[in-house]
């Protein structure tokens, strides 16, 4: 049953990514983006506090900041003879990246043509930042909810701060303009994918063991 659900879930998310890119690629995304980003923007500047705080929640998906979490989550599982949990986290968080560099070098698109509030480069479909914390903050959501059975309720807190980072992450780059909304939402789909297909063969890998 739960193969059933992964495999349905990560056929919608394939669906909607197909989506996105095909109307990329027919130039028939520039409306939704124009209007998301048009909104977002109207707030961008008026709250340095508001602005403080999307900075900071982006850097949250940083490649620096998540190598150095996953290190030490990775080091903690090892030690406690999680190896295989420990060592899909590393290929989760690497594998995203490596695959966003891929899809970001096919597609080409070009970012929003804005100043932006932070640092960017590269281009911008799908956004590296919503795709590897999806994959990366997914993937410790799911190692919680599995070592923390016992405690239901800390680990539903864990999971559902972990989603609503990922998501908060996905939302601060479009509002700090270095991405589409488009981006974001390719990026949350493909990630989604990659983290369903880590979860299959870490349960795979315990029932070969």
């Amino acid at each position: 049953m739960v193969y059933l659900l992964l495999g349905i879930a990560a056929g919608l998310l394939t669906l909607v990514f197909y989506e996105l890119a095909e109307q990329l690629l027919d130039d028939e995304l520039i409306v939704f983006d124009d209007t998301v980003l048009y909104h977002l923007q109207q707030l961008t500047g008026t709250s340095e506090a508001v602005d403080s705080v999307m900075r900071g929640i982006t850097r949250l998906g940083d490649g620096l900041v998540q190598t150095i979490l996953c290190i030490v989550i990775a080091v903690g599982l090892w030690l406690r003879r999680n190896r295989r949990a420990a060592a899909m986290l590393v290929a989760c968080l690497s594998g995203g990246w490596l695959l966003n560099y891929t899809l970001k070098a096919w597609f080409g698109r070009e970012r929003p043509e804005q100043d932006f509030l932070v640092h960017a480069s590269g281009y911008s479909f799908p956004s590296g930042h919503a795709m590897v914390s999806i994959c990366f903050y997914g993937m410790v959501g799911y190692l919680t909810y599995r070592f923390l059975r016992g405690k239901w309720r800390l680990s539903w807190i864990i999971n559902v701060v972990a989603v609503t980072l990922a998501l908060a992450i996905g939302v601060s780059r479009v509002y700090l303009g270095v991405h589409f909304a488009s981006d974001v939402i390719a990026g949350f789909s493909a990630g989604g994918i990659w983290l369903i297909s880590c979860i299959i063969s870490l349960k795979l890998l315990r029932l070969y063991r």
